[in-house]
């Protein structure tokens, strides 16, 4: 027709309702953008005259708006371990969307479709620790293009811990230390001590122990039989490798006591005696040693006598020896027996046959000299000596068989001959 007037038209609602498209008067209407939102829109045009002012209405044209290809969550990175799955998941929108999940196993440098793997969701099932550091990503397409290429995901296998070594058998003495110890591999390792008092039939974990070695500061004999295991787990595989149980053996430490009767403070001529009391014994073989002031001597039974020349410090150490080779040791207290002081002259026996004893207390006991003068009762000299002496009391024998019967009077002096003291013996 002449001097056709155009107006095209808009519909939102699929052709209920029309409105005028300002602007729009040509025979052609362009949208220079188009948006999803404009997607089943719907366009006519109305053609009339300024003559005819009825218009004539052409049919409607449909848009339909294809969206290209988005990607609005990308998969997420995982730790498993060996033998674990996991499903990777990513969230695509477009029109008429397609997946195709893809491996890196070079780091990301290079990309491989995985046949079959053309949903949302990829699973991964019974990883190997091989797996390890894979990439796996996800390409959404769509009728559009490009396509949307997701971030990869990295997939971490981790192995579980594994004992390399089982701790030990331990057989000590009572309030000795125990260490146990457990060795393993793998990455991350936790460890977890448990405990059995029942042979073994049920376990409980110890509080605080954690680490590949477990100490007991002090065991006792309520212990023994006691087994010990460790769980070794990382926070991947939690599912724990336990160790061989390890048995705890206690020995009864040995006890002795000494104890002295009837003196600890001795006179010459005086004794008392030492008697050490072992604990029997719980399976090994028990032996005792003497000592005095440290040093070790000979004494093989349970009694020792002790006289002045003899005082000091006493003490009794006994051990017992099991199959096994283990030794357990313990001593006694320690019993000072002393020299007490007098400023007596000791002469004993008296009366006796000519043979007997002086001795007179050395103070300081340093080492020194004696001299011995023994007179009969008209004052004649029946006997004279030089005799050393050390210590509080030195015991010094006198032979006077020769001698006749009767009191002499003894006396004693220093190294210089300056009388000390004097007293008086009868032989007969």
């Amino acid at each position: 027709g002449a001097g056709i007037i155009y107006q095209w038209q808009l519909s939102t609602d699929g052709g209920t309702n029309w409105s005028n498209i300002g602007g729009a008067t040509t025979a052609n209407y362009t949208i220079a953008a188009v948006t999803a939102a404009m997607n089943n829109n719907r366009y006519r045009c109305q053609l009339s005259n300024a003559t005819c002012t009825t218009p004539g209405i052409s049919n409607a044209a449909i848009l339909t708006i294809n969206i290209l290809p988005t990607i609005s969550a990308n998969p997420l990175n995982t730790t498993l371990c060996v033998g674990g799955s996991n499903t990777f998941s990513v969230i695509g929108a477009g029109t008429a969307v397609a997946y195709q999940w893809q491996l890196s196993i070079d780091g990301g440098a290079t990309y491989t479709n995985i046949s079959g793997a053309n949903s949302s969701t990829y699973t991964v099932s019974s990883v190997t620790i091989g797996m390890n550091g894979n990439r796996y990503r996800c390409i959404v397409s769509g009728t559009c293009t490009p396509s949307a290429t997701s971030s990869a995901a990295v997939l971490t296998v981790i192995a579980p811990a594994t004992i390399t070594s089982s701790p030990a058998n331990v057989e000590i003495c009572s309030g000795s230390s125990a260490t146990f110890t457990v060795a393993g591999s793998g990455s991350g390792i936790i460890y977890q001590w448990q405990l059995s008092t029942d042979g073994g039939t049920n376990w409980s974990n110890i509080g605080g122990a954690n680490a590949a070695t477990y100490s007991i500061a002090a065991v006792t004999t309520s212990m023994n039989n006691n087994r010990y295991r460790c769980q070794l787990s990382n926070a991947t595989c939690i599912a724990p490798a336990t160790s061989a149980n390890a048995l705890l053996t206690i020995r009864q430490l040995p006890t002795i006591t000494l104890a002295a009767a009837p003196l600890t403070s001795l006179l010459p001529g005086q004794t008392t005696t030492l008697t050490a009391t072992p604990s029997a014994s719980t399976g090994g073989t028990l032996t005792t040693a003497w000592y005095k002031n440290g040093n070790i001597f000979l004494n093989a039974g349970n009694t020792y006598v002790v006289n002045i020349e003899n005082t000091g410090s006493y003490q009794v150490r006994i051990q017992e020896a099991f199959p096994s080779g283990l030794t357990c040791s313990n001593q006694s207290g320690t019993i000072v027996i002393d020299a007490a002081i007098s400023s007596r002259l000791f002469i004993f026996p008296s009366p006796n046959d000519g043979n007997f004893t002086i001795a007179y207390y050395n103070n300081g006991g340093a080492n020194t000299q004696r001299t011995i003068s023994i007179f009969d009762a008209k004052g004649a000299q029946a006997y004279n000596g030089k005799f050393p002496v050390a210590g509080p009391y030195t015991l010094i024998p006198i032979n006077m068989q020769a001698a006749g019967r009767g009191v002499y009077f003894v006396v004693v002096g220093d190294a210089t001959g300056k009388k000390l003291a004097e007293g008086k013996v009868h032989v007969r």
